[in-house]
């Protein structure tokens, strides 16, 4: 093979390489000697190949006609080539214009973000306590109802706000019935699907739960400072709040409206006390007490009678 000289490029051909021009992008890879990569697969520079952008041992000429069925090839070959090139050159200004981005992107991508997890968290939170009030609480069963949970992140403003409304609903001929709304709205933290839910204190002795924090865990026997929901006076709900004391081995628990938490804790000890002891000693007992109970007032009695007999009635005849 005669010796290769390499030819002049022209000065734009580099600009017209990436406009889309195939004759500079040729000369430009002629010029680097890196035409026979063009052919997939190839291992080898074929002989018409050499013949064909080497005639007299030069490179390809910027003018050279590329209308042979090789000439075909690789022309389709530089096409795809130089595609592949402008998508990555795209796709790079596209990944620089992204790192760049407008002033303030990543706090709004941030915020984006924590919206939608607030806004999944809410959701959750709205179908576990409208599952439960439903189940635990007197509704409407020939009405309409509506429960609203609007999370908060302060335990402290945990509450419960129920009205009833009535209305008018016009049917088909001018007749119609006379219906009534309940509409119950509920205020809870907004992570309380981990401090309540997830502890399993979402319902407690047949009372959903608002709140509940963790204020001391001592002997087996957790107390969290709670706020749950009781039932009022017809569809009425009311909130109360105090200390909730649960043992984690049984699981039994116990409502303490004192702002105490030793209290709680203690009546919870009472009560696993009662639990242990079998029925008939408690009726005993329950007997044991009632007896005392009458003794001790028949006796008080008995001092009262005769204290009063003692008296003289004489100076009060008259009254």
């Amino acid at each position: 093979m005669p010796e290769r000289t390499q030819t002049t490029i022209p000065l734009d051909a580099y600009r017209r390489a990436k406009a889309g021009d195939v004759r500079a992008f040729l000369a430009i890879e002629s010029a680097r000697n890196d035409l026979p990569r063009l052919l997939a697969g190839e291992k080898a520079v074929r002989k018409d190949f050499r013949d064909f952008f080497y005639p007299s041992g030069r490179y390809i000429d910027w003018e050279l006609p590329l209308a042979s069925d090789f000439g075909r090839k690789i022309v389709a070959t530089a096409k795809t080539i130089m595609a592949g090139r402008a998508s990555r050159r795209e796709a790079r200004i596209i990944a620089e214009q992204a790192r760049a981005g407008e002033p303030g992107r990543i706090a709004r991508k941030l915020r984006e973000k924590v919206a939608a997890k607030l806004a999944a968290q809410r959701q959750a939170t709205q179908e576990v306590i409208r599952e439960e009030f439903r189940r635990l609480y007197r509704v409407y069963k020939h009405a309409s109802h509506t429960v609203f949970v609007t999370p908060d992140g302060d335990e402290r403003v945990a509450s419960v706000r129920t009205s009833t409304t009535t209305k008018w609903v016009r049917g088909k001929g001018g007749f119609g019935h006379v219906t009534d709304d309940q509409h119950t709205s509920f205020i809870v933290p907004s992570d309380w699907l981990d401090t309540v839910n997830e502890r399993g204190l979402a319902v407690v002795d047949g009372l959903l739960t608002l709140s509940a924090a963790l204020v001391a865990d001592t002997a087996g026997i957790e107390v969290y400072r709670a706020v749950w929901v009781i039932q009022g006076r017809g569809y009425d709900l009311k909130r109360r709040g105090g200390h909730i004391a649960r043992h984690t081995a049984s699981g039994m628990t116990y409502h303490s409206l004192h702002a105490d938490p030793a209290r709680a804790r203690t009546a919870l000890r009472r009560k696993l006390t009662a639990q242990g002891v079998p029925p008939e000693v408690r009726e005993a007992r329950r007997s044991a007490r009632a007896v005392a109970t009458a003794t001790r007032t028949a006796r008080q009695i008995g001092k009262l009678v005769d204290m009063v007999s003692r008296w003289d009635f004489d100076e009060v005849k008259h009254v």
